[in-house]
Protein backbone atom coordinates (compact mmCIF):
# COMPACT_ATOMS: atom_id res chain seq x y z
CA UNK A 1 0.00 0.00 0.00
CA UNK A 2 1.11 3.26 -0.96
CA UNK A 3 1.03 6.06 1.22
CA UNK A 4 0.88 9.89 0.67
CA UNK A 5 0.30 12.94 3.04
CA UNK A 6 -2.49 14.33 4.84
CA UNK A 7 -1.93 17.82 3.38
CA UNK A 8 -1.92 15.79 -0.27
CA UNK A 9 -5.23 13.84 0.67
CA UNK A 10 -7.24 17.00 2.10
CA UNK A 11 -6.44 19.16 -1.09
CA UNK A 12 -7.29 16.13 -3.35
CA UNK A 13 -10.52 16.02 -1.76
CA UNK A 14 -13.69 16.89 -3.61
CA UNK A 15 -16.58 16.94 -1.70
CA UNK A 16 -19.60 18.66 -4.02
CA UNK A 17 -22.59 19.94 -2.99
CA UNK A 18 -26.10 18.47 -2.45
CA UNK A 19 -27.51 20.79 -4.86
CA UNK A 20 -28.07 20.94 -8.38
CA UNK A 21 -25.42 17.81 -10.17
CA UNK A 22 -24.55 18.57 -13.73
CA UNK A 23 -23.25 15.70 -16.26
CA UNK A 24 -25.81 13.53 -18.69
CA UNK A 25 -24.71 9.92 -18.95
CA UNK A 26 -25.53 7.56 -21.80
CA UNK A 27 -25.57 4.26 -20.92
CA UNK A 28 -24.68 1.25 -22.92
CA UNK A 29 -26.99 -1.88 -23.79
CA UNK A 30 -25.03 -3.59 -20.66
CA UNK A 31 -26.32 -0.81 -18.07
CA UNK A 32 -22.32 0.75 -17.84
CA UNK A 33 -22.06 4.11 -18.29
CA UNK A 34 -20.75 5.84 -21.36
CA UNK A 35 -18.47 8.75 -22.06
CA UNK A 36 -15.31 10.14 -19.97
CA UNK A 37 -17.16 10.92 -16.80
CA UNK A 38 -18.14 8.18 -14.48
CA UNK A 39 -21.14 9.11 -11.82
CA UNK A 40 -21.44 8.07 -8.19
CA UNK A 41 -24.24 8.87 -5.66
CA UNK A 42 -22.92 9.48 -1.59
CA UNK A 43 -25.98 9.26 0.70
CA UNK A 44 -26.30 9.26 4.38
CA UNK A 45 -29.08 8.99 6.61
CA UNK A 46 -28.59 8.88 10.39
CA UNK A 47 -32.69 7.48 10.34
CA UNK A 48 -31.22 4.60 9.14
CA UNK A 49 -29.75 3.21 12.62
CA UNK A 50 -33.45 2.82 14.54
CA UNK A 51 -31.38 0.71 17.09
CA UNK A 52 -28.98 1.26 19.91
CA UNK A 53 -26.16 -1.43 18.78
CA UNK A 54 -23.95 -1.81 15.50
CA UNK A 55 -25.70 -4.66 13.72
CA UNK A 56 -28.40 -5.83 11.07
CA UNK A 57 -31.12 -5.86 13.54
CA UNK A 58 -30.18 -2.12 14.38
CA UNK A 59 -31.04 -1.23 10.85
CA UNK A 60 -34.59 0.34 9.18
CA UNK A 61 -34.70 -1.87 5.72
CA UNK A 62 -37.74 1.35 4.35
CA UNK A 63 -35.38 3.98 5.11
CA UNK A 64 -32.44 2.25 3.23
CA UNK A 65 -34.77 1.27 0.84
CA UNK A 66 -35.63 4.97 0.11
CA UNK A 67 -31.98 5.79 0.65
CA UNK A 68 -31.29 3.37 -2.70
CA UNK A 69 -33.94 4.20 -4.28
CA UNK A 70 -32.78 8.13 -4.41
CA UNK A 71 -29.43 6.74 -5.18
CA UNK A 72 -30.44 4.93 -8.41
CA UNK A 73 -32.57 7.63 -9.32
CA UNK A 74 -29.77 10.57 -9.06
CA UNK A 75 -27.51 8.04 -10.58
CA UNK A 76 -29.28 7.47 -14.20
CA UNK A 77 -31.59 10.87 -13.81
CA UNK A 78 -34.73 9.38 -13.99
CA UNK A 79 -37.46 10.10 -12.08
CA UNK A 80 -38.50 6.30 -10.16
CA UNK A 81 -36.36 3.34 -9.48
CA UNK A 82 -37.64 1.14 -11.93
CA UNK A 83 -37.12 3.19 -14.65
CA UNK A 84 -33.35 3.55 -13.19
CA UNK A 85 -33.10 -0.36 -12.89
CA UNK A 86 -34.28 -0.42 -16.35
CA UNK A 87 -31.69 2.01 -17.64
CA UNK A 88 -29.18 0.07 -15.55
CA UNK A 89 -30.28 -3.23 -16.83
CA UNK A 90 -32.40 -2.73 -20.09
CA UNK A 91 -33.32 -6.55 -20.08
CA UNK A 92 -34.52 -6.60 -16.94
CA UNK A 93 -38.70 -6.86 -17.91
CA UNK A 94 -36.90 -10.15 -19.47
CA UNK A 95 -38.03 -13.15 -17.44
CA UNK A 96 -35.76 -15.15 -18.46
CA UNK A 97 -32.84 -12.96 -17.06
CA UNK A 98 -30.79 -13.97 -13.95
CA UNK A 99 -29.39 -11.84 -11.24
CA UNK A 100 -26.17 -12.53 -9.33
CA UNK A 101 -25.86 -10.00 -6.13
CA UNK A 102 -22.15 -10.48 -4.53
CA UNK A 103 -22.14 -9.86 -0.81
CA UNK A 104 -18.99 -9.91 1.66
CA UNK A 105 -19.65 -12.01 4.76
CA UNK A 106 -16.23 -12.80 5.27
CA UNK A 107 -16.83 -10.53 8.75
CA UNK A 108 -20.07 -11.69 10.18
CA UNK A 109 -19.73 -8.40 12.60
CA UNK A 110 -19.23 -6.11 9.58
CA UNK A 111 -20.87 -7.73 6.46
CA UNK A 112 -23.04 -6.72 3.49
CA UNK A 113 -26.31 -6.11 5.92
CA UNK A 114 -29.46 -8.47 4.84
CA UNK A 115 -31.25 -5.36 5.18
CA UNK A 116 -29.00 -3.83 2.30
CA UNK A 117 -29.57 -6.37 0.35
CA UNK A 118 -33.19 -7.10 1.03
CA UNK A 119 -34.04 -3.64 -0.38
CA UNK A 120 -32.29 -4.01 -3.17
CA UNK A 121 -34.08 -7.40 -4.10
CA UNK A 122 -37.39 -5.83 -3.55
CA UNK A 123 -36.06 -3.50 -6.29
CA UNK A 124 -34.97 -5.52 -8.44
CA UNK A 125 -38.41 -7.89 -7.97
CA UNK A 126 -40.55 -4.35 -8.37
CA UNK A 127 -38.60 -3.55 -11.56
CA UNK A 128 -39.48 -7.24 -13.40
CA UNK A 129 -36.83 -9.34 -12.27
CA UNK A 130 -38.52 -12.66 -11.32
CA UNK A 131 -37.04 -13.56 -7.59
CA UNK A 132 -36.83 -16.94 -8.55
CA UNK A 133 -33.79 -15.88 -10.54
CA UNK A 134 -31.95 -13.95 -8.49
CA UNK A 135 -28.53 -15.73 -6.47
CA UNK A 136 -27.09 -13.71 -3.43
CA UNK A 137 -23.88 -15.62 -3.15
CA UNK A 138 -20.50 -15.59 -1.26
CA UNK A 139 -17.89 -18.24 -0.79
CA UNK A 140 -19.79 -20.57 1.23
CA UNK A 141 -22.85 -21.10 2.88
CA UNK A 142 -21.43 -20.80 6.35
CA UNK A 143 -20.15 -17.58 6.21
CA UNK A 144 -23.63 -16.86 4.67
CA UNK A 145 -25.88 -17.96 7.20
CA UNK A 146 -23.59 -16.44 9.64
CA UNK A 147 -24.05 -12.86 8.64
CA UNK A 148 -27.61 -13.50 8.83
CA UNK A 149 -28.87 -15.17 5.49
CA UNK A 150 -30.81 -18.33 5.14
CA UNK A 151 -29.30 -20.61 2.88
CA UNK A 152 -32.05 -21.22 0.20
CA UNK A 153 -31.69 -23.05 -2.94
CA UNK A 154 -35.37 -23.63 -3.34
CA UNK A 155 -37.91 -21.19 -4.80
CA UNK A 156 -37.81 -17.58 -4.46
CA UNK A 157 -34.52 -15.43 -4.00
CA UNK A 158 -31.53 -17.81 -3.56
CA UNK A 159 -28.98 -17.56 -0.72
CA UNK A 160 -26.06 -19.76 -0.97
CA UNK A 161 -22.42 -19.86 -1.88
CA UNK A 162 -20.15 -21.51 -4.13
CA UNK A 163 -19.19 -24.66 -2.08
CA UNK A 164 -23.17 -25.09 -1.74
CA UNK A 165 -23.91 -28.44 -2.81
CA UNK A 166 -24.05 -29.06 -7.01
CA UNK A 167 -22.43 -25.49 -7.65
CA UNK A 168 -18.43 -25.30 -6.66
CA UNK A 169 -16.15 -23.79 -9.30
CA UNK A 170 -15.63 -23.72 -12.93
CA UNK A 171 -13.45 -26.58 -14.49
CA UNK A 172 -11.99 -23.46 -16.96
CA UNK A 173 -8.62 -22.01 -15.29
CA UNK A 174 -8.12 -18.29 -15.66
CA UNK A 175 -4.20 -17.48 -16.32
CA UNK A 176 -3.43 -13.71 -14.58
CA UNK A 177 0.30 -12.30 -13.79
CA UNK A 178 0.35 -13.82 -10.59
CA UNK A 179 -1.50 -17.24 -10.51
CA UNK A 180 -4.08 -19.04 -11.89
CA UNK A 181 -7.63 -19.16 -10.56
CA UNK A 182 -11.05 -20.64 -11.13
CA UNK A 183 -14.17 -18.68 -10.86
CA UNK A 184 -17.24 -19.61 -9.20
CA UNK A 185 -20.11 -21.16 -11.41
CA UNK A 186 -22.46 -19.18 -9.63
CA UNK A 187 -20.90 -16.09 -11.89
CA UNK A 188 -20.21 -18.08 -15.09
CA UNK A 189 -23.29 -20.17 -15.47
CA UNK A 190 -25.85 -19.09 -13.48
CA UNK A 191 -25.88 -15.21 -13.81
CA UNK A 192 -26.54 -12.77 -16.08
CA UNK A 193 -25.73 -9.75 -14.14
CA UNK A 194 -24.12 -8.55 -11.53
CA UNK A 195 -25.05 -6.58 -8.62
CA UNK A 196 -21.89 -5.79 -5.98
CA UNK A 197 -22.80 -5.00 -2.33
CA UNK A 198 -19.61 -4.49 -0.99
CA UNK A 199 -18.42 -3.24 2.78
CA UNK A 200 -16.64 0.04 3.20
CA UNK A 201 -13.41 -1.33 5.04
CA UNK A 202 -9.61 -0.53 5.27
CA UNK A 203 -7.34 -3.96 4.46
CA UNK A 204 -3.64 -4.63 5.73
CA UNK A 205 -2.88 -5.65 2.40
CA UNK A 206 -4.87 -4.08 -0.10
CA UNK A 207 -5.55 -0.80 1.72
CA UNK A 208 -9.00 -1.03 1.31
CA UNK A 209 -11.94 -3.32 0.17
CA UNK A 210 -14.55 -2.19 -1.28
CA UNK A 211 -15.88 -3.37 -4.44
CA UNK A 212 -12.97 -4.24 -6.82
CA UNK A 213 -11.74 -6.72 -4.08
CA UNK A 214 -14.87 -8.15 -3.03
CA UNK A 215 -15.07 -10.51 -6.36
CA UNK A 216 -12.35 -12.45 -4.63
CA UNK A 217 -15.26 -14.19 -3.10
CA UNK A 218 -16.52 -15.29 -6.62
CA UNK A 219 -12.77 -17.37 -7.15
CA UNK A 220 -11.64 -20.63 -5.36
CA UNK A 221 -8.03 -19.06 -4.88
CA UNK A 222 -7.43 -15.72 -3.66
CA UNK A 223 -4.70 -16.63 -2.19
CA UNK A 224 -2.86 -17.08 -5.84
CA UNK A 225 -3.25 -13.70 -6.41
CA UNK A 226 -1.51 -11.79 -3.33
CA UNK A 227 1.28 -10.78 -5.54
CA UNK A 228 4.84 -10.52 -4.95
CA UNK A 229 4.46 -7.63 -2.82
CA UNK A 230 1.49 -8.96 -0.89
CA UNK A 231 -0.48 -5.87 -1.72
CA UNK A 232 -2.85 -8.10 -4.31
CA UNK A 233 -1.30 -6.12 -7.17
CA UNK A 234 -1.76 -6.67 -10.01
CA UNK A 235 -4.35 -9.48 -9.31
CA UNK A 236 -7.30 -7.28 -7.99
CA UNK A 237 -7.38 -5.20 -10.96
CA UNK A 238 -6.74 -8.03 -13.53
CA UNK A 239 -9.53 -10.43 -11.83
CA UNK A 240 -12.03 -7.49 -12.62
CA UNK A 241 -10.94 -6.61 -16.27
CA UNK A 242 -11.88 -10.40 -16.66
CA UNK A 243 -14.70 -10.54 -19.25
CA UNK A 244 -17.04 -13.10 -16.63
CA UNK A 245 -16.76 -9.68 -14.16
CA UNK A 246 -16.52 -6.79 -16.50
CA UNK A 247 -19.24 -7.68 -18.57
CA UNK A 248 -22.05 -8.50 -16.42
CA UNK A 249 -21.71 -5.81 -13.68
CA UNK A 250 -24.58 -3.15 -13.56
CA UNK A 251 -24.36 -1.56 -10.15
CA UNK A 252 -22.54 -1.34 -7.30
CA UNK A 253 -24.03 -0.48 -3.81
CA UNK A 254 -20.96 0.03 -0.99
CA UNK A 255 -22.56 -0.80 1.82
CA UNK A 256 -21.41 2.13 4.37
CA UNK A 257 -23.61 2.50 6.74
CA UNK A 258 -21.26 0.66 9.56
CA UNK A 259 -17.23 0.38 8.20
CA UNK A 260 -13.69 0.57 9.27
CA UNK A 261 -11.35 2.97 8.94
CA UNK A 262 -8.44 1.30 10.68
CA UNK A 263 -9.24 -1.99 12.48
CA UNK A 264 -9.57 -3.94 8.67
CA UNK A 265 -10.78 -6.80 7.55
CA UNK A 266 -11.96 -8.90 10.40
CA UNK A 267 -12.51 -5.78 12.56
CA UNK A 268 -15.19 -5.32 14.30
CA UNK A 269 -16.69 -1.49 12.81
CA UNK A 270 -15.03 1.20 14.00
CA UNK A 271 -17.37 4.22 12.51
CA UNK A 272 -20.64 4.71 11.29
CA UNK A 273 -20.92 6.49 8.25
CA UNK A 274 -24.73 5.50 7.87
CA UNK A 275 -23.85 5.60 4.13
CA UNK A 276 -24.55 4.05 0.97
CA UNK A 277 -22.37 4.60 -2.44
CA UNK A 278 -24.09 4.03 -5.64
CA UNK A 279 -22.48 3.55 -8.81
CA UNK A 280 -22.00 1.60 -12.27
CA UNK A 281 -18.26 2.29 -12.20
CA UNK A 282 -16.55 0.30 -9.69
CA UNK A 283 -13.28 1.90 -9.87
CA UNK A 284 -15.01 5.09 -9.24
CA UNK A 285 -17.28 3.39 -6.55
CA UNK A 286 -13.66 2.11 -5.07
CA UNK A 287 -12.23 5.81 -5.18
CA UNK A 288 -14.84 7.18 -3.43
CA UNK A 289 -15.30 4.76 -0.80
CA UNK A 290 -11.52 5.53 0.05
CA UNK A 291 -12.14 8.83 0.25
CA UNK A 292 -14.68 8.20 2.71
CA UNK A 293 -12.18 6.18 4.87
CA UNK A 294 -9.57 8.57 4.20
CA UNK A 295 -11.64 11.63 5.50
CA UNK A 296 -12.25 9.45 8.49
CA UNK A 297 -8.50 8.48 9.01
CA UNK A 298 -7.76 12.28 8.68
CA UNK A 299 -9.28 13.61 11.82
CA UNK A 300 -6.74 10.79 14.07
CA UNK A 301 -3.77 12.37 11.64
CA UNK A 302 -3.74 8.18 10.23
CA UNK A 303 -1.59 8.15 7.46
CA UNK A 304 -4.44 8.30 3.87
CA UNK A 305 -4.52 5.01 2.15
CA UNK A 306 -3.65 5.00 -1.77
CA UNK A 307 -4.81 1.61 -2.67
CA UNK A 308 -2.57 0.27 -5.21
CA UNK A 309 -5.27 -1.97 -7.03
CA UNK A 310 -7.65 0.99 -7.90
CA UNK A 311 -5.30 3.33 -9.54
CA UNK A 312 -4.15 -0.71 -11.60
CA UNK A 313 -8.06 -1.09 -12.79
CA UNK A 314 -8.63 2.16 -13.79
CA UNK A 315 -5.10 2.02 -16.08
CA UNK A 316 -7.03 -1.79 -17.55
CA UNK A 317 -9.78 0.43 -18.50
CA UNK A 318 -12.16 -0.90 -16.02
CA UNK A 319 -13.31 2.45 -14.53
CA UNK A 320 -12.41 5.59 -14.06
CA UNK A 321 -10.31 6.56 -10.58
CA UNK A 322 -9.34 10.72 -11.69
CA UNK A 323 -11.31 12.71 -9.54
CA UNK A 324 -12.02 15.60 -12.58
CA UNK A 325 -13.82 12.27 -14.49
CA UNK A 326 -15.88 11.11 -11.36
CA UNK A 327 -19.47 13.46 -11.15
CA UNK A 328 -19.96 12.93 -7.09
CA UNK A 329 -23.11 14.17 -5.70
CA UNK A 330 -23.31 13.74 -1.77
CA UNK A 331 -27.26 14.03 0.01
CA UNK A 332 -27.19 14.36 3.38
CA UNK A 333 -30.63 13.05 4.65
CA UNK A 334 -30.71 13.31 8.01
CA UNK A 335 -27.78 13.98 10.50
CA UNK A 336 -26.12 10.70 11.91
CA UNK A 337 -25.31 10.51 15.73
CA UNK A 338 -22.72 8.02 16.44
CA UNK A 339 -24.11 6.08 19.29
CA UNK A 340 -21.76 4.11 21.79
CA UNK A 341 -19.81 1.13 20.93
CA UNK A 342 -21.34 -1.82 23.02
CA UNK A 343 -17.61 -3.45 22.93
CA UNK A 344 -14.39 -2.86 24.06
CA UNK A 345 -11.79 -2.77 21.10
CA UNK A 346 -8.51 -1.16 21.54
CA UNK A 347 -8.35 -0.90 17.82
CA UNK A 348 -11.29 1.50 17.84
CA UNK A 349 -12.42 4.70 19.27
CA UNK A 350 -13.99 4.84 22.75
CA UNK A 351 -17.78 4.98 23.38
CA UNK A 352 -17.02 8.60 24.90
CA UNK A 353 -15.90 9.59 22.07
CA UNK A 354 -18.95 9.04 20.00
CA UNK A 355 -20.95 12.30 19.02
CA UNK A 356 -22.47 14.04 16.29
CA UNK A 357 -20.73 13.09 12.90
CA UNK A 358 -21.76 13.87 9.46
CA UNK A 359 -21.32 10.56 7.30
CA UNK A 360 -20.87 12.50 4.17
CA UNK A 361 -18.61 15.41 5.53
CA UNK A 362 -16.04 13.02 6.77
CA UNK A 363 -17.14 12.03 3.32
CA UNK A 364 -7.24 -14.25 2.98
CA UNK A 365 -9.62 -16.08 5.05
CA UNK A 366 -7.16 -19.62 4.45
CA UNK A 367 -7.59 -21.67 1.34
CA UNK A 368 -11.52 -22.85 1.27
CA UNK A 369 -11.98 -26.52 -0.16
CA UNK A 370 -14.21 -25.17 -3.05
CA UNK A 371 -15.63 -28.11 -4.79
CA UNK A 372 -14.44 -27.92 -8.71
CA UNK A 373 -17.70 -28.00 -10.82
CA UNK A 374 -16.24 -30.84 -13.85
Amino acid sequence: MSIFSRRGFMKGLTVLSSGSFLGVFGFSRSGRAQGANSRVITLSDGQAWKGPNWTNSDLDQTVIKSMIVRGLKQLTGQADAVAALATLIPLISDPAQRYGIKVNCVNSDLPSHPAVVAATVELLVEAGARADNIIVYDRNDHELAACGYQINSGPGCKYYGTNHDGVGLHHDWVNLTNGSVNFSSILTDRIDHIINIPVLKNHTMAGVTLALKNHFGSIGQPEALHGAANDCSPGIAELNAQDQIRNKTRLLIIDALFGNYKTGLYGKPDFAPMSLIVASDPVAADTIGQQLINARRAREDLAAIDAKHIKEAAQLGVGQNDLSNIEHKTIEINPVIEKPKPWKNSGCATAGSAGKVTGLAIATAGVLALKRKN
